[in-house]
C-alpha cells in the first residue's frame, strides 16, 4: 500500500521447499522387527500434529537427486508433508496413480507402483500418515 510507514497485504503465500522429489519405499523382509515404525512422531516437530509411520519398511526421498531419510528431510524442512500430499492429489489428478477414499471421514489412500500412502482422517480425530506396501490397506493398519 502507499501508505507510511509502508504495508503489504498478503493474501497468500506459499513456500515450496522443494519441486522435484521422488519417495522411494523399501520393504522390509525381516519379521523380527516391528510392522509400524515411527517417521516422524508429533511431538518432534511443531509443524506436524499428527504422526507419520512406514509399514513393513523403510521410506527414503530424494530431493534433486539427493537421497536421505524421510525423518531427516522433513526434520530439516527439505520437504514438508503438505507438499507430498499436494503431490498425491495432482498425481491422481492427472492419472499417474489411482487413489480413492475410505467412508471414515475422509482417510485418503493413494497407491504408486511402488509403495501406497494412506492419510488418515476418521471420525475419532486420528490424521497420521502410513507409507507401506502396495498392497497395504486401512485394514492393515488397525488405526482407531
Amino acid at each position: 500500500m502507499e501508505t507510511y510507514p509502508a504495508q503489504v497485504d498478503a493474501i497468500d503465500i506459499e513456500i515450496k521447499s522443494a519441486e522435484n522429489f521422488e519417495i522411494r519405499f523399501t520393504e522390509q523382509l525381516h519379521e523380527s522387527q516391528s510392522k509400524v515404525r515411527t517417521i516422524l512422531d508429533k511431538t518432534q516437530s511443531e509443524t506436524y500434529d499428527y504422526n507419520i509411520y512406514a509399514y513393513l519398511g523403510d521410506v527414503d526421498i530424494i530431493i534433486d537427486g539427493e537421497e536421505m531419510s524421510l525423518t531427516d528431510a522433513l526434520l530439516q524442512n527439505k520437504i514438508t508433508m503438505d507438499e507430498i500430499l499436494a503431490k498425491a492429489n495432482q498425481d491422481v489428478e492427472v492419472g499417474n496413480i489411482t487413489g480413492d477414499e475410505y467412508n471414515d471421514g475422509g482417510s485418503a489412500i493413494y497407491r504408486y507402483e511402488n509403495y501406497t500412502m494412506i492419510k488418515v482422517h476418521n471420525l475419532s480425530g486420528n490424521r497420521d500418515v502410513y507409507f507401506g506396501p502396495t498392497n497395504m490397506t486401512l485394514n492393515h493398519l488397525k488405526v482407531e
